[in-house]
C-alpha cells in the first residue's frame, strides 16, 4: 500500500484492510488512513466485515450492503455522530 500511496492518488480503495489484525491494530490502521484522506485532502474507499463501534466513528460516509448485495443504508458515517454507542445503534 505505501508504494501505491508514493504517487498521490486521488482515490485510494481498499479491501479488508483490517482483516487479521487485532482491534488495536485494526484502530490504528483506520486512524492512519482517516487522517490521511483528511490532511492530503484524498477519497479512501475501505471494504471492512465487522468493524468496531471505534472504527465506524471515523467514517464520514457509509454504504452498508445486506444479503443479496442490496444497499441497506447509504448515507453520513459516524464521523461527527456526537452521541453515545446505544444512541447511534438506535439509529439503525
Amino acid at each position: 500500500m505505501a508504494m501505491e500511496l508514493v504517487c498521490e492518488p486521488e482515490v485510494v480503495i481498499l479491501d479488508e484492510v483490517t482483516s487479521g489484525l487485532d482491534s488495536d491494530s485494526a484502530l490504528l490502521c483506520m486512524q492512519i488512513l482517516s487522517t490521511y484522506a483528511r490532511e492530503e485532502s484524498r477519497t479512501v474507499i475501505v471494504v471492512i466485515h465487522q468493524p468496531s463501534f471505534k472504527i465506524l466513528c471515523l467514517v464520514d460516509r457509509m454504504l452498508i450492503l445486506r444479503k443479496g448485495g442490496l444497499v441497506a443504508w447509504d448515507g453520513p458515517g459516524l464521523a461527527n455522530h456526537g452521541g453515545s454507542q446505544e444512541e447511534v445503534l438506535e439509529r439503525f
